[in-house]
């Protein structure tokens, strides 16, 4: 049996990271399995993961500054 293909668009997926959605969640939002993003994406969701921590760091450190 072949493999369904899905249209993952690359950019929604690493905008789904870096908001926070888990695999569940992102594999909901394209209609597939979790194991075809955690399998499929997995550089993708670290880079939008890092950004997310990154973002949210800066953030910190912006409140603190701030008093």
């Amino acid at each position: 049996m072949a493999k369904k293909k899905y249209d993952i668009n690359l950019k929604q997926l690493e905008n789904l990271a870096q908001f926070g959605c888990t695999n569940l969640e992102i594999a909901q939002f394209f209609g597939c399995d979790e194991s075809t993003i955690r399998k499929g994406y997995s550089e993708i969701l670290t880079k939008g993961r890092s950004q997310q921590k990154l973002r949210l760091r800066q953030l910190q450190s912006r409140s603190a500054e701030s008093g």
